[in-house]
């Protein structure tokens, strides 16, 4: 019995010597760190400038793609670059409403930001706090890029980044037709011809998109005070007689 017991024991001892010289032999797999994924990060963004080039390579002279409007949303795909022939310009890369990429100089965008428009004259501050007021304001239909919608206060970025500060979130509308009355209005307002004036403003107020627009009276008011002649002609008078005194 005793005998039988000490060969299973040296066949055992037999069996696993083996197998650490079989494993000895084989190389030692490296283990090697996998990169981390970088998770993907999508910012929505709004455009502060009118007719911003957006190109195929982040560079002044990359190939065109299409143009933003000013106020229009997209979304920073949080990836920035240096143009290629100038490093103190940055470029950031977006993706349009219509899913096209491409990239804008950095300055042309409001970071983390939705478009809003001013409802009413208001007051700009340093800070959300009412003791920080400054001497600078925004006025009725005026296109801001808000952020950080705090309670009631909200920190504001006007075109082209020239006005910036916190407001009472009170005085903006986040309204997309009450956005793009405002910006359309805009374009109308800058017609030097009174025919092309009147053909935007009548345009803006029977599309019924716009119809229950919070400016739409506005605009209404607008296009009746636009008299029916041109700077050059005179208005005609009638029912009066030149020699007819009063």
């Amino acid at each position: 019995m005793h005998i039988r017991i000490a060969a299973l024991f040296l066949s055992f001892i037999f069996i696993i010597s083996g197998f650490q010289c079989e494993q000895e032999g084989k190389p030692v797999t490296e283990i090697k760190d996998t990169p981390a994924v970088k998770p993907k990060v999508e910012i929505p963004s709004v455009c502060i400038y009118d007719i911003t080039p957006v190109k195929m390579e982040p560079a002044q002279k990359g190939r065109w793609i299409s143009s933003l409007e000013l106020g229009e949303k997209v979304i920073w795909l949080n990836e920035e670059k240096a143009d290629v022939n100038d490093s103190n310009k940055k470029y950031l890369k977006i993706r349009l409403s219509d899913g096209k990429e491409g990239w804008v100089p950095e300055n042309t965008l409001a970071i983390d930001s939705r478009p809003a428009v001013v409802i009413r004259k208001c007051a700009i501050y340093l800070r959300p706090d009412l003791v920080t007021i400054t001497n600078k304001e925004y006025a009725p239909m005026e296109f801001v890029a808000v952020s950080k919608l705090e309670n009631e206060w909200c920190e504001a970025k006007g075109r082209e980044g020239e006005k910036r500060g916190w407001i009472k979130s009170e005085t903006i509308s986040l309204k997309d037709n009450d956005i793009a009355v405002a910006l359309m209005a805009d374009k109308a307002f800058k017609e030097t011809s009174k025919d092309k004036k009147k053909e935007k403003l009548e345009a803006i107020i029977s599309n019924p998109l716009c119809a229950d627009a919070l400016f739409i009276d506005t605009l209404k008011y607008q296009l009746s005070k636009i008299p029916p002649w041109d700077d050059e002609e005179e208005p005609l008078m009638e029912g009066l007689d030149d020699s007819e005194e009063y």
